[in-house]
């Protein structure tokens, strides 16, 4: 059954199908390229869906070229596929269908997407290395109290002195943490799966940010990731038509 961008389609499939960044980097160049060219917006959907390599991108553009044909805009057809665009890709398109340079804006959405990958991965090579050291130094302090410690308690157990507050202490958490491992593993699972979802509600995001922001490392990196974004998003949507107001709204969303 065909799936308007009206309220008519059913509540399952509004949402619509889903394209990973990449896929959806290539697709805006592609599509930029190809109206430069000449070609026409329901035509060059067509062919970006005859070429398409995923399920996903493949349904997106199906469902986009259903729209176009039953009459609809680009913008509109776009807001049918959430989870593919974003309320700043769909704003942008609708600013270069007003001004009539939907080539120009599909070229600067396409620099934008492919600018903000590139932010992307060197943040997360900029964070590989303080992950790594961290995941290592968990292990190995586990591996210490669970594997190397409890051996110094038989020599300290036949040694017959009192033992320092500090060492008994260790020696007392090593113990507990072999004979209790289903509980300490237990609650470190539960205890990541309930800030995993924390982190999902409105609350959970305002103390995530608010902490990131805080972090005597990781603080300044967040705050200059925030920035660039908020900038290059602003940027790109003043140049290409969108309000200001309007452009605020959509960066506050994004």
């Amino acid at each position: 059954k065909q799936i308007g961008g009206g309220a008519a389609g059913f509540k399952l499939f509004r949402a619509g199908p889903k394209t990973n960044k990449t896929e959806l980097v290539l697709f805006t160049r592609q599509l930029s390229t190809m109206v430069s060219a000449g070609l026409a917006l329901l035509e060059a959907i067509d062919v970006l869906g005859e070429q398409a390599d995923s399920p996903g991108l493949k349904a997106t553009c199906e469902r986009l070229g259903s729209d176009l044909r039953g009459g609809s805009d680009l913008s509109s057809a776009m807001e049918t596929c959430p989870k593919a665009f974003s309320p700043l890709y769909v704003s942008m398109v609708r600013a270069g269908e007003a001004s009539g340079q939907m080539d120009v804006i599909l070229e600067r959405l396409a620099d934008y997407l492919e600018s903000s990958q590139a932010l992307q991965r060197e943040i997360r090579s900029a964070m590989t290395y303080p992950v790594i050291s961290l995941v290592l130094v968990l292990g190995i302090t586990a591996f210490l109290m669970l594997g190397v410690v409890p051996t110094f308690r038989q020599v300290f157990d036949g040694l017959g002195s009192e033992l320092p507050a500090l060492t008994a202490f260790v020696l007392g958490v090593s113990e507990w943490m072999k004979n209790n491992w289903m509980i300490w593993v237990g609650g470190l699972f539960g205890s990541i799966f309930g800030l995993v979802t924390f982190r999902k509600t409105k609350a959970g995001i305002a103390t995530f940010d608010r902490l990131s922001l805080k972090a005597p490392i990781f603080g300044p990196i967040c705050r200059k990731v925030a920035l660039a974004r908020f900038s290059r998003t602003f940027a790109t949507l003043v140049r290409s038509g969108v309000p200001i107001m309007g452009a605020l709204e959509i960066v506050a969303e994004t």
